[in-house]
């Protein structure tokens, strides 16, 4: 019989098998190039389940390296997969600003939005999201929480649109890196999605707590650096980018295991894990942590605790720091 994260995982298959045949060819498009875990790990979950798909990636990029008539040239007819996550409205506007570039560069291509969540307020943005959405003639939108259903079909009623759970979890279940060392490690976003500020978590947990976000930091900084160079040298030599194409998502691979692997080592030091991190959270529970988490300021992560993640695992839900200490507490006390 299958575990509750084995059915999400069958879920996300089967509505993945509906979009993508098997041997499809693909272009993974806008890989997360910046130090947050929680990113990586989609990353990596995509990879994952486009692996158990049968999807062929024939090309990978980033914002930085994408490059219209190189795809033209060198990845014709792909389908485009553009990678998933939680900035797909008006808060990171780069990455929006990006999709509708994509989107608006290939009207002759088949174009999936991988699991994303919705915040759009009224406004231009919007008004130009529909529209570029709209106007494709071959462009779904997956979505990984019901919240954001219930907007897209609002606000985008010509768009394909379906449920699927975040592609993080494909990535699967992993081990901690030995021992924990402290009771309760906080995972404390510090950008514009954060809630609660820092000062209101210091002094809520045991004296013991330790404080992080991601980040790299020491010889990982330099290993960061190391796997960096072929990119700059795709930027700055446009020649060499035909010879540098098959490796790039191997180099992504790297750049995104790195992270997590980071992350691992984080998550690794707590016997709790409290986070306002929606991926802190998952890849905690991954690792088989008791996980309080928090919600962001757009609420994606409340939208998907009540979907699927409160069921999968020792995940419980805060209203508030001191509901997260307690929380946290009784979950040392009882193990």
């Amino acid at each position: 019989m299958l575990d509750k994260l084995e059915m999400v995982q069958e879920q996300t298959l089967s509505v993945l098998r509906s979009h993508l045949a098997v041997g499809e060819r693909v272009a993974l498009l806008d890989f997360p190039n910046h130090q947050n875990s929680g990113d990586s790990l989609i990353w990596l979950g995509e990879r994952e389940y486009l692996a158990q798909v049968g999807a062929r990636i024939e090309f990978a990029c980033d914002i930085l390296r994408y490059d219209r008539s190189f795809i033209n040239r060198h990845a014709p007819g792909t389908t485009l997969l553009l990678h998933g996550g939680g900035n797909l409205g008006d808060r990171w506007t780069d990455y929006q600003e990006f999709r509708e570039r994509v989107i608006t560069d290939f009207p002759d291509r088949k174009i999936i939005q991988l699991s994303q969540s919705i915040e759009f307020s009224e406004g231009d943005r919007l008004d130009r999201a529909v529209d570029t959405f709209s106007g494709h003639p071959n462009f779904s939108l997956l979505l990984r929480d019901s919240v954001s259903m219930a907007k897209a079909r609002r606000l985008f009623p010509e768009v394909s649109i379906d449920f699927c759970p975040d592609l993080a979890l494909g990535y699967g279940r992993r081990q901690p890196f030995g021992r924990p060392a402290t009771e309760v490690v906080v995972v404390k976003r510090r950008d514009s999605e954060a809630v609660f500020s820092g000062a209101l978590y210091e002094g809520a947990f045991s004296e013991t707590a330790e404080y992080w976000d991601w980040g790299l930091s020491g010889w990982k900084q330099g290993a960061w650096r190391a796997v960096h160079v072929p990119g700059g040298v795709w930027r700055r030599i446009p020649a060499s980018r035909p010879f540098l194409k098959p490796g790039l998502v191997k180099i992504f691979d790297l750049q995104a295991k790195l992270n997590v692997g980071n992350a691992i080592g984080i998550l690794s030091r707590g016997r709790v894990v409290v986070t306002d991190r929606l991926h802190s959270a998952v890849l905690a529970m991954l690792m088989s942590k008791p996980v309080v988490v928090l919600d962001n300021a757009n609420g994606k992560i409340s939208a998907i605790f009540k979907d699927y993640l409160g069921s999968i695992g020792s995940v419980r839900f805060a209203k508030d720091i001191f509901e997260a200490s307690e929380l946290a507490d009784n979950f040392v006390n009882n193990m």
